[in-house]
């Protein structure tokens, strides 16, 4: 099942930035909701995975929910596996793609997902998010390989890489 994680004791952003007035940056979320949402973001344990070196555990939580597949999943449940009559996209990178302190429609692929389906209104739209904290290009070329070798397909894969392939350039995850 999917491990439930009440919190952390700790909000790290707060710690980390002691004067700084978040509630701007979250208009439509109270003080106390925007402890909960950095909390939770900081909640996310990891574990050994071969080839990646490691993968978040399931968790669900009121703000971040990843599944056992490893995607982020938003407040309406997107269907796993996918249905073929879907223009499915899958979306990798690492913590700004994952989407770490927003909200679960705040996030890049929930923003591709609204902009595409405005697009292609009378197409059924799913982007799922497979970003991981810390991940680079390489760790997602093997998670998508792995999706792949177990015969989950998209009809598009959109990676999201930058600050995180220059910080491993040695390729040491």
């Amino acid at each position: 099942g999917t491990l439930q994680v009440s919190g952390i004791d700790r909000n790290y952003m707060r710690e980390t930035y002691p004067h700084v007035d978040f509630g701007p940056l979250y208009p439509n979320l109270s003080g106390t909701e925007i402890d909960r949402l950095q909390r939770e973001s900081f909640s996310i344990r990891y574990i050994y995975e071969p080839y990646v070196q490691f993968r978040a555990l399931p968790v669900r939580t009121k703000y971040v929910t990843v599944t056992e597949e490893g995607r982020r999943e938003r407040a309406i449940p997107q269907p796993w596996p996918p249905q073929s009559d879907d223009l499915t996209i899958f979306t990798f990178g690492g913590s700004t793609t994952f989407g770490h302190n927003l909200l679960p429609e705040e996030t890049i692929p929930a923003l591709i997902e609204q902009e595409l389906r405005l697009l292609y209104p009378g197409t059924n739209v799913v982007v799922y998010n497979f970003a991981c904290a810390y991940y680079y290009s390489s760790q997602e070329r093997a998670q998508f390989n792995s999706l792949l070798e177990r015969g989950i397909r998209p009809d598009v894969a959109i990676f999201i890489d930058g600050l995180n392939d220059f910080w491993n350039a040695r390729e040491y995850p």
